[in-house]
């Protein structure tokens, strides 16, 4: 195993005083796996329900057979330690995109494929694009498909996404191909099977993905697709969608986006959007509800040579998404603000690494810190090119038991009977099993609290039918994760409330780091915490998970100011760090005493 070790950069000149992650670099343990070239898209997933990430993906331009061992549903076994894959293939098909989801409510996860070489002789992939159930063992499929790509896919589909379109708690799916001309397409689950098609467009030229998210704050989902139609489409929940281009950089070259992310960086409670434009430049976006338009939010998001993926992801959990860009034999990670300023703060070399095929974010190996998997091209020959899967797991041992809310982490919105997904990050110390309790409470973070799970794997992921009858705007998330090995426990809330049943926008969390933006620091910490204000504050409050006041300061004089804080009193422990502005705009961080 190639290991490098990137240590934490102090960027004195940008006073940014968060941790910076150092990760391994693994690029041998997914070499089971013969790749050919061409793209592909990878998703990481508990598909039998051991705790552990599994991969998931239908392979390259290789699968089925071309030149390689690739063939159908790959899946790459993980045992929670991010260095051991057993890989298992089903299926006489491949090249393109996957998701992952449980589309019957059975409590097994289900895949959902768009490809180009649906070569099989059998229902079990012979359409361009396809729904099959799993089992809970990631290895026996069911075609679950009557009516998929029906509605004029005749060229290969691929990047694929599911999501619960019409809130009716079913998840539908969504699909587009690339190159010219199948566009981008969704279908709505009947729950039998069926499925409806909604939306979508044929003719024009495409690039590779789609994702999904509420981009504005309505709390229906949207999508956005790298098709030269424009990207983001915003969804009414009901199977329809209009596109929102307005004020986005023009798509004059012919194709889309070459890559789409999204992720809240600004903790409001919907998605922002990350692209890469002309196949060179990363760029962020914000979606201006007032105004109707997209802001840009990229200041210093600026790379050397050709940019081919993006991905946001907070990869130092201080509460603000970073970016992680592939370039021309690099990935470089920007640690973000939340107020769209973009620091450059950790480079890895990948020496040879021409183009990026897809990158994914996950904790692998439960040390409550995600990590980055890469798929990219290099040079194979003279003339010839060829896939390469390179991990890079964080470097953080787990000594301590902790988890640590993702979504909904505060100011979302979402419909009765609707599907989202809870999502977590947990540290396990090594070798101990985890199981989490999840629970909801419509009334604040002091419960009652209705069971949701009692004992869901640790993987980082439920996914969730919200309640019906209920309109809400102080819901809350409670976590409890148990290591089974010595019993011990570990309870997290979201930092702030989300809505069920009602989506208003005036209790949105609709300040963002241009108002109130500070840095809590080092973040995990011992015996003392520092808060860096970074644009004027008048208050500052810690409490822990139940709301008890553990430290206060009010009235602070300055804009600015470094407040250094002893903690020795402090329990080991999560707390949330709460900074008011002059505004009265607060904003909240997430910190842990080790």
């Amino acid at each position: 195993m190639n290991k490098l070790f990137l240590f934490c950069l102090l960027l004195l000149s940008c006073k940014l005083f968060s941790q910076n992650p150092s990760f391994t670099i693994d690029a041998t343990c997914f070499n089971a796996l013969t790749l050919e070239g061409g793209q592909t898209e990878v998703q990481f997933a508990d598909i039998n329900n051991d705790g552990h990430l599994d991969l998931l993906l239908i392979g390259d331009h290789g699968s089925p057979y071309i030149n390689t061992n690739q063939h159908g549903i790959s899946v790459f076994f993980g045992d929670g330690t991010g260095t051991n894959w057993t890989l298992a293939q089903t299926g006489d098909f491949g090249y393109g995109g996957i998701a992952v989801g449980d589309v019957n409510n059975d409590g097994f996860l289900d895949v959902g494929y768009g490809m180009h070489h649906n070569y099989a002789a059998t229902d079990f992939g012979d359409q361009l694009l396809e729904v099959a159930l799993g089992d809970g063992t990631g290895i026996n499929w069911t075609p679950y498909d009557d009516s998929l790509a029906t509605a004029g896919e005749t060229w290969g589909m691929f990047g694929t996404e599911f999501g619960d379109f019409n809130n009716d708690g079913l998840l539908d799916v969504v699909s587009g191909s690339f190159g010219c001309c199948a566009g981008t397409h969704v279908y709505l689950n009947q729950g039998t099977g069926t499925w409806q098609h909604s939306y979508g467009y044929i003719n024009g030229n495409t690039e590779h993905y789609v994702e999904c998210g509420d981009l504005n704050h309505d709390g229906n989902l949207d999508f956005v697709a790298c098709h030269q139609n424009g990207a983001p489409y915003f969804g009414n929940g009901t199977g329809n969608f209009t596109n929102q281009h307005a004020n986005l950089p023009s798509l004059s070259i012919g194709l889309g986006f070459y890559d789409v992310a999204l992720d809240d960086i600004d903790n409001d409670g919907d998605a922002d959007f990350g692209f890469i434009h002309n196949n060179s430049t990363p760029r962020v976006y914000k979606w201006d509800g007032t105004n109707q338009q997209w802001v840009n939010q990229s200041a210093g998001l600026t790379v050397t040579g050709l940019a081919s993926c993006i991905k946001l992801a907070d990869l130092n959990n201080d509460g603000f998404s970073d970016a992680i860009v592939a370039t021309t034999g690099k990935i470089e990670i920007f640690q973000g603000n939340g107020g769209g300023l973009w620091i450059s703060v950790v480079t890895i070399p990948m020496i040879g690494l021409s183009f990026c095929q897809d990158i994914n974010i996950a904790d692998v190996d439960h040390n409550g810190y995600d990590d980055i998997l890469f798929v990219a091209q290099y040079p194979n020959g003279i003339f010839g090119t060829i896939n390469k899967f390179t991990l890079l797991r964080n470097n953080t041992v787990a000594t301590t038991l902790n988890i640590h809310h993702k979504f909904p982490s505060g100011g979302e919105c979402f419909p009765n009977n609707a599907i989202r997904n809870i999502q977590w990050l947990s540290s396990v110390p090594a070798g101990n099993q985890s199981s989490v309790q999840i629970a909801f409470s419509e009334t604040g973070n002091t419960g009652p609290w209705t069971t949701i799970a009692n004992a869901a794997p640790n993987n980082g992921n439920f996914q969730w039918a919200v309640p019906a009858g209920i309109t809400s705007s102080n819901c809350y998330i409670r976590l409890i994760v148990t290591d089974s090995t010595t019993l011990l426990t570990n309870t997290s809330y979201n930092s702030n409330a989300f809505q069920v049943g009602v989506c208003d926008p005036t209790l949105a969390l609709s300040e963002t780091a241009s108002s109130v933006s500070f840095y809590a620091f080092p973040n995990p910490f011992m015996s003392s915490l520092n808060i860096k204000s970074v644009t004027p504050i008048s208050s500052v409050l810690i409490v822990d998970p139940t709301g008890r006041e553990i430290y206060s300061q009010i009235n602070i004089p300055e804009p600015k100011q470094l407040l250094q804080i002893n903690t020795d009193t402090f329990a080991k422990g999560v707390y949330f760090v709460k900074a008011t502005s002059v505004s009265g705009a607060v904003l909240t961080h997430k910190v842990t005493k080790y």
